[in-house]
Parts: structure tokens; C-alpha cells; sequence
């Protein structure tokens, strides 16, 4: 009976767990969150657990800015509408730009390009300006390259 009743303590304090979690961050941004600790997994990157807890992501209309981080706070906003017109991939790319940020604790990189077809490719997913990886679909064209540069040297 004792092993029946941890059973449902435990049970409960997952499920309490999980709803807080799942309270700061807007389902929109689910499956882009699976898919970051998949990529994570396979570059064997465990997120901090007190920075996962701490997590918020939400959507917000009335913003000027496209989207912020409050790196010390692990909370993410992002405009709604401009949210809503990305396509699948371009919200994947994203949210890990800002998840590179305010989770994993990355910062911005400028001037690091990769010359192709004397096209200029960012060569980091932390690109100054996210919109630069939108450009000619390199996001997709580099996936692999970007997600093993966004996970190199995080424990």
C-alpha cells in the first residue's frame, strides 16, 4: 500500500510539473520545442533543468519588435502576427535562434560568413539578424551545419 501511494505522489508532482511548464509556453511553440530537444539529444545537450523549468515562451500582439529574449529571465516574446505568417521552417529556425539565446546562453554572432556562389551564408543559426539564414532558404540548405554550430559547446 505505501508503494501504491508513492506511486500517485510521484505521478502527481510530474503532472504538476508538466502543467507548469506547459502553462509558460504557448502550444504554438510545442513542436518546435520537441524538435529542439531532438536535435539536442542527438548532439548529446542536455538542457539545464532550472533553466527549463524557468522557460517561458508566449505570444504577443501590439509589438513593434518582431520578438525579444530576456536571457536572465529564460523568457521569450514573440509578435504574434509575424509568428503566424512564418512558414514551418522559418518558425523552427526561429525559435532556435531565440532558444540559442535565451536557453542555451549564445550570443549573436556578426561578420562570420561562408562565401558560396558569391553569395554571403552566415555560417551561424546566431546570425546577427535571423532574417539573414531566411534568405535563399539556407536554414534548410545548412540544417545540419547550423544545428551542430547551435549545440557546439554547451554542456
Amino acid at each position: 500500500m505505501k508503494t501504491l501511494l508513492w506511486i500517485f505522489l510521484a505521478l502527481g508532482l510530474i503532472y504538476t510539473v508538466t502543467a507548469t511548464a506547459q502553462n509558460k509556453i504557448d502550444p504554438a511553440f510545442f513542436p518546435y520545442m520537441q524538435r529542439f530537444v531532438k536535435e539536442a539529444n542527438l548532439r548529446h545537450v542536455r538542457v539545464s533543468e532550472d533553466s527549463a523549468e524557468e522557460l517561458s515562451i508566449k505570444l504577443a500582439s501590439g509589438m513593434i519588435r518582431d520578438g525579444y529574449c530576456k536571457p536572465n529571465d529564460h523568457k521569450i516574446t514573440i509578435r504574434k502576427s509575424y509568428w503566424e505568417a512564418l512558414s514551418d521552417s522559418k518558425k523552427e529556425e526561429y525559435l532556435f535562434f531565440m532558444l540559442g539565446g535565451c536557453l542555451l546562453g549564445r550570443e549573436t554572432s556578426q561578420n562570420r560568413w561562408i562565401k558560396e556562389n558569391g553569395l554571403k551564408i552566415p555560417r551561424s543559426i546566431m546570425a546577427n539578424s535571423p532574417e539573414e539564414l531566411f534568405t535563399n532558404n539556407f536554414y534548410n540548405k545548412y540544417h545540419e551545419h547550423y544545428m551542430n554550430e547551435l549545440f557546439s559547446g554547451v554542456n
